[in-house]
C-alpha cells in the first residue's frame, strides 16, 4: 500500500514537472505577439536582403560559365557533359533549364540568369521559418534561431547565386516542412498518392539541380517512409500498408523522373575526370572529421580565432548538457512507466532531430565504411545542406534544455547565454 502510494506520487510529480516544461516560455501573451512580429520582420528582412544582394551583387565565375555554356536550349543542359573536363560540374541540369527560361522571359533585366534561383531561395528561407516555428517553443530563441539558420554566409550566398544549391535547398527544407505539417493536419489513407507526388517532385528537384543532394535527400526519405508513413494519415488499418505505398510510389517517381532528367549524360558523369579527382586522396575517417570540421565549424562559426573557438565549445557543451540531462529524465521516467510522455516521435522536433541523426550516419556510412568523398575537402559546398539541419538540430536541443529547467530565474538565465551566443555568431 506504502508502496502503491509512493509510486502515485512519483507519477504525479513526474507529470507536474512535464507539464512546467512544457510551457514554451513565460511570457504574456502581448510578448508573445511582439515575439512572432520579430519572427516576421526577421523573415521579411532576410528575404528583402536576398533580394537586394542578388540585384547588387556581380555576376561570379561559375554563373557566368553556366550560362555560357549550358542555357542555350534545354537539349543543350540535357545532353551537355564533357567527362574530361572539371568545368562540366557546373552544368547543374534543372537550374540551366531554368536560365534557359529566364533569359527568353526577362532578358530584359541585368541579371536575369538569378531570378529562377533567388525565387528558389526565397522558397527555403519560407521553409526553414516554418520548420523553425514549429520546432522551437521559445518566442526569443525562434526569432534568434531563424536569423541564425537564414544568415550564415555561405548558405545565404548560394540561396540567391545562379547555381544548383538554391533548389537543393528549397527541395529538401520543403519536403521537411510539409511532413511536419502532414504531421499536424493528417489526411485519410486514399490521399496517398498526392504525399507521393509532392515528395517525388521536391526529391526531383533537389537532385535534379545537386547530385551532390544524394545523401540528405536519402536520410529524409529513409526516416519519412520507414518511420512516418503511418503517422501522416488518420485512418490506417495497420503500420505496414502507408510503408509500402510509400516505399514503392516515391521510389519509382523518383528514380523514373531523375532517370529521364539524366539519361543523356550519367554515364559521362559517373566516368568523368571529377569523380576520380574528389575520391584522389580521401582517407576515410581523418578527411571525415577534416570535411565535418569545415563545413559545420569554419563555415558556420568563421575562421579559427580566439572567439569562434570560444563560441563553438560553448555551444557543444550545452547542447551535451542537454542530451545528457534528457536521457537522465527518460531513465528516470522509464522507472515510473511514464517514457511514452519523453518519447514522442510524431513531433515535429522529433522528426528533424531524427533526420539529421540518419543523415549524418548515412554520410558517415559513404564516407568512412566505403570510403568515397562527398565532395572537395576544400570545398564543402557539396554538403551544404547539411548546415541548416544540424544548426536546427541543435538550436532544438538548447531550447528544450532550457525547457527542462524548473527554476524561472536559471531559465531565463540560460535562454539568454543561448541567445547571446546565437547572436554572436
Amino acid at each position: 500500500m506504502v508502496k502503491s502510494v509512493k509510486q502515485d506520487k512519483a507519477i504525479q510529480t513526474s507529470r507536474s514537472c512535464e507539464e512546467q516544461s512544457t510551457v514554451p516560455d513565460d511570457f504574456s501573451k502581448s510578448a508573445r505577439r511582439v515575439c512572432f512580429l520579430l519572427f516576421l520582420a526577421v523573415l521579411l528582412c532576410t528575404v528583402g536582403l536576398k533580394i537586394y544582394k542578388a540585384d547588387r551583387t556581380g555576376i561570379i565565375y561559375d554563373e557566368s560559365l553556366t550560362f555560357q555554356r549550358y542555357c542555350d536550349s534545354v537539349h543543350t543542359a540535357l545532353t551537355s557533359f564533357d567527362p574530361d573536363s572539371a568545368s562540366s560540374t557546373n552544368n547543374h541540369l534543372l537550374n540551366s533549364i531554368f536560365i534557359h527560361y529566364a533569359r527568353r522571359w526577362f532578358g530584359f533585366y541585368e541579371h536575369f540568369i538569378r531570378i529562377p534561383s533567388l525565387l528558389a531561395g526565397i522558397v527555403f528561407s519560407l521553409a526553414a521559418a516554418y520548420i523553425i516555428y514549429k520546432t522551437i517553443d521559445s518566442g526569443p530563441m525562434r526569432v534568434v534561431s531563424l536569423a541564425m539558420v537564414l544568415l550564415v554566409p555561405f548558405v545565404f550566398d548560394y540561396s540567391y547565386l545562379a547555381r544548383g544549391y538554391a533548389f537543393g535547398l528549397a527541395g529538401i527544407y520543403a519536403e521537411i516542412a510539409f511532413v511536419l505539417w502532414l504531421l499536424e493536419h493528417k489526411m485519410p489513407l486514399r490521399f496517398w498518392p498526392i504525399v507521393a507526388v509532392v515528395i517525388s517532385a521536391l526529391n526531383f528537384l533537389a537532385f535534379g539541380s545537386m547530385m551532390s543532394s544524394m545523401i540528405v535527400l536519402a536520410g529524409f526519405n529513409a526516416t519519412f517512409i520507414l518511420l512516418y508513413s503511418a503517422k501522416i494519415f488518420s485512418s490506417t488499418s495497420g503500420r505496414l500498408k502507408p510503408v509500402i505505398l510509400n516505399l514503392v510510389s516515391i521510389s519509382a517517381l523518383t528514380c523514373a523522373s531523375v532517370f529521364f532528367l539524366y539519361r543523356a549524360i550519367y554515364k559521362n558523369i559517373l566516368g568523368s575526370w571529377a569523380m576520380i579527382k574528389i575520391n584522389r586522396g580521401w582517407k576515410g575517417w581523418p578527411s571525415f572529421v577534416e570535411y565535418l570540421r569545415n563545413l559545420l565549424v569554419r563555415k558556420v562559426f568563421g575562421p579559427s580565432d580566439i572567439l569562434g573557438e570560444i563560441i563553438f565549445w560553448a555551444v557543444i557543451v550545452l547542447v551535451v548538457a542537454g542530451v545528457i540531462i534528457y536521457i537522465y529524465r527518460l531513465c528516470k521516467a522509464i522507472k515510473t512507466r511514464l517514457w511514452p510522455e519523453y518519447v514522442k516521435i510524431d513531433s515535429p522536433a522529433s522528426f528533424v532531430l531524427i533526420v539529421t541523426c540518419v543523415t549524418i550516419a548515412m554520410l558517415f556510412i559513404y564516407s568512412v565504411i566505403l570510403n568515397r568523398s562527398p565532395g572537395l575537402p576544400r570545398r564543402v559546398r557539396s554538403q551544404i545542406f547539411l548546415i541548416p539541419m544540424v544548426l536546427t538540430s541543435g538550436l532544438i536541443i538548447l531550447d528544450r534544455l532550457a525547457d527542462w529547467i524548473r527554476r524561472k530565474s536559471i531559465r531565463r538565465i540560460l535562454r539568454a547565454a543561448v541567445i547571446t551566443i546565437v547572436v554572436l555568431v
